[in-house]
């Protein structure tokens, strides 16, 4: 590996540290599989939108369905009142 050096501010030290202890790693090794799991927080993104996306047509298209359902039930109901 080839040394780097970064400078952070002394709050995001601290989280850094804080979420180091937390996994029992040094800070470095921490930093280091943050910038190595980088690419994957965008594949949970994608992953993510693309679930949110289907989600949303299933809902837009069980919303008309209802709205459908809904409408013809007030026609009948018209319907059965105009009867009498």
């Amino acid at each position: 590996m080839e040394p780097v050096t970064l400078r952070f501010e002394s709050d995001t030290i601290e989280s850094f540290d804080d979420e180091a202890d937390e996994s029992r790693q040094s800070r470095a090794e921490y930093i280091q599989e943050v910038v190595r799991d980088r690419h994957a927080v965008d594949e949970i993104r994608t992953e993510y939108e693309a679930k949110l996306e289907q989600v949303r047509s299933e809902h837009e298209a069980e919303l008309e369905r209802l709205q459908s359902e809904l409408e013809q039930e007030q026609t009948d109901v018209e319907r059965l009142r105009n009867e009498k």
